[in-house]
């Protein structure tokens, strides 16, 4: 074991906070976790508006890499250019903090500046993906991503994405090469990180710390702020409004429904490329009376929405692991009604709520009616079995692998619902 005489420095980095989704998410619960036992610092390439808000560490904690628009990781030569600079701004990061771990949530894009700036240091490396490497390989990704922009761009976009590819499957192999670790959660990077061997560590989504069911007062107090009558069936999506959500396939299933009755809410929270197009299309198709969007929300104002909600959806197409969102929303006791994509989504959620084929409005539209029409006595059966859903998790969680890397065992209590 390691004698620490001070808290272990652990170093986490991520390419864009706050994003609107998931990231955001997995880092700021993992913070919630870890803050007790371990010195945390956080390194951020892209740091957009919000985080002094959403992130609970302190600003001499939270190191700026240097974003400038001309680093466009995913096109080629502006990849290199990206790789350049967050190396040499990494590396000034950990020989200025020292820390004993370095976790870098982005193997596509992260791992050539986690090798280079933990090189010859005693920092060990850990390289980690929620989604950005096996979405570049997803066949369906990049005709979604190209639909974004305006036809001028998309030939640009094109050749850039295309030159990319021999650089993009070199930086990859380079993290799972030299770091320390390579942990993944779910089966879908399997391919990618199993050539590392026993270095390769599978690990369970933290569960979301200071999400728990409400209590009766706080669910009336939740509802009173939001503006909900009490008897109204709300339903959430807390999400990063981007293609691969799922927001067409969700939108045609409500659409299919209507007109439905008033005391139906759907509360979307979240931002993203297509923000803009999701509030045209629910005016267009009728929605207004039925679906709000309240933007990205912190912390606090998520756990505020699930304690008023009765059902989480999530309609994505492509992912990789376990939705944070998702586990957020079950550990408040809100029902899910999910995609099965990611496949570990069906043996979490089947159980509880309702699992339909990604890309299915005829089945999700079919969830969403069974879901409106149940009774009180099958929603608090489900909820309860929502909770008993998450206590089933059997790979350690990342503060235990943290815990291993560094060679002590933090005590921490298990979360209570």
């Amino acid at each position: 074991m390691l004698a620490h005489a001070v808290k272990p420095r652990v170093l986490f980095v991520v390419t864009t906070y706050p994003d609107g989704g998931g990231i955001s998410s997995v880092l700021e619960n993992f913070v919630a976790d870890m803050a007790d036992a371990y010195e945390l610092h956080v390194a951020v390439v892209d740091e957009r508006p919000g985080r002094r808000v959403q992130l609970a560490v302190a600003d001499e904690r939270v190191h700026s890499l240097g974003y400038t628009p001309l680093m466009q990781p995913l096109l080629f030569p502006p990849s290199v250019l990206f790789a350049a600079r967050v190396s040499r701004a990494l590396r000034r990061v950990v020989a200025q903090i020292e820390p004993d771990v370095v976790l870098v949530q982005d193997a596509l894009n992260l791992s050539v500046p986690g090798v280079l700036a933990t090189r010859r240091l005693p920092a060990k490396l850990v390289v980690m993906d929620h989604g950005t490497l096996t979405n570049v390989y997803d066949p369906r990704w990049y005709p979604m991503m190209v639909r974004r922009f305006r036809p001028l761009r998309r030939p640009l976009f094109g050749a850039g994405f295309r030159l990319d590819g021999p650089w993009r499957a070199i930086r990859w192999r380079i993290g799972v090469r030299y770091a320390d670790e390579v942990w993944l959660t779910g089966a879908e990077l399997k391919p990618w990180f199993q050539r590392a061997g026993v270095r390769m560590r599978a690990y369970t989504q933290s569960l979301p710390w200071g999400f728990k069911p409400p209590t009766s007062e706080q669910r009336t107090e939740s509802r009173r702020k939001l503006g909900l009558a009490p008897h109204t069936t709300v339903l959430n999506v807390v999400s990063r409004l981007d293609g691969e959500k799922g927001l067409d396939t969700l939108l045609d299933a409500l659409e299919d429904l209507s007109p439905l009755d008033s005391s139906v809410r759907l509360i979307v929270a979240g931002d993203g490329s297509l923000h803009g197009w999701f509030a045209s299309e629910v005016g267009r198709r009728g929605l207004e009376s039925t679906v709000s969007l309240v933007g990205r929300l912190r912390r606090d104002q998520v756990l505020r929405l699930h304690h008023a909600s009765d059902f989480h959806v999530y309609a994505g197409t492509i992912s990789c692991g376990v939705s944070i969102c998702v586990l957020e929303a079950m550990a408040c006791g809100v029902i899910p009604i999910v995609s099965d994509v990611p496949h570990a989504q069906v043996g979490l959620a089947g159980g509880c709520g309702w699992v339909f084929p990604a890309g299915s409005r005829v089945q999700l539209r079919a969830a969403l009616a069974q879901a409106l029409a149940s009774d009180d006595d099958e929603r608090r059966t489900r909820r309860q079995a929502t909770l008993d859903a998450l206590t089933r998790r059997p790979d350690p969680g990342i503060s235990d692998l943290v815990d291993s890397l560094v060679g002590i065992r933090t005590p921490r209590p298990a979360p209570v619902h």
